[in-house]
């Protein structure tokens, strides 16, 4: 089961990476936009609370998904529990790597609604999580549904871009399956992602033209005719 975690995580994450890359090339914003606040927000509030978790065990224990806790009434831990990393420095660093690769490229193509998707996603991901009682906690569902829905918007766009990734994103999307039947909960994660990210609202973007290394010229406005 671990071998298969293995392999089904990395192909979801390698076709992301490629799939990702690609949209960066292929797609530029309408209008130039500013810094990613909202993924730097997000990636600084999950930073320092990890960090902390480290100097303040206590912290750990007062954020993480804790079944006991959660039976009890503590059902904000399912929101709390995106921001620490029960499985030390190794979980730190590989979410770490993610967060940063992901969510600032979605928050490029969705704007704000990036929150939606990761907190959606976040959620739904632990509540499966502490149904199926795995693990307790992690920023990794969430980032998976960011996942999800950049492998989504090569789909929606796919007229706009090259079709050989459109085969790339879905044969990513496809590994839901795989995740879902061995009971990770970054299948939950993914498939709330790309169905949400399916639904909202794109940023406008410039397409590269297909088999040219340029963008097309934007069309000026027409001039007003003076009566």
């Amino acid at each position: 089961m671990k071998t298969i975690w293995i392999v089904s995580n990395a192909f979801a994450v390698v076709t992301t990476l490629v799939c990702m890359s690609y949209l960066w090339y292929a797609c530029r914003r309408a209008e130039r936009g500013s810094w990613p606040l909202i993924s730097i927000c997000v990636i600084g509030v999950t930073a320092l609370i990890s960090g902390l978790q480290f100097a303040y065990p206590e912290l750990l224990a007062a954020l993480r998904r804790d079944p006991d806790a959660v039976r009890s009434g503590e059902l904000w831990r399912l929101v709390t529990a995106l921001f620490v990393q029960p499985g030390g420095i190794s979980q730190c660093i590989a979410n770490g790597f993610l967060i940063l690769a992901f969510v600032p490229a979605a928050e490029r193509l969705y704007g704000k609604h990036v929150l939606v998707i990761y907190f959606a996603s976040g959620l739904v991901g632990q509540i499966v999580n502490y149904l199926w009682d795995s693990g307790s906690g992690g920023s990794s569902t969430a980032i998976f549904g960011v996942m999800g829905s950049l492998l989504v918007y090569i789909i929606r766009n796919r007229k706009e871009l090259l079709l050989p990734f459109a085969f790339i994103a879905s044969a990513g999307l496809l590994t839901c399956i795989v995740m879902l039947l061995s009971r990770d909960g970054h299948g939950v994660g993914m498939m709330v992602g790309a169905s949400v990210g399916s639904m909202l609202p794109l940023v406008r973007v410039i397409f590269r033209s297909k088999g040219t290394n340029t963008f097309p010229e934007p069309v000026a406005p027409p001039e007003s005719i003076a009566g």
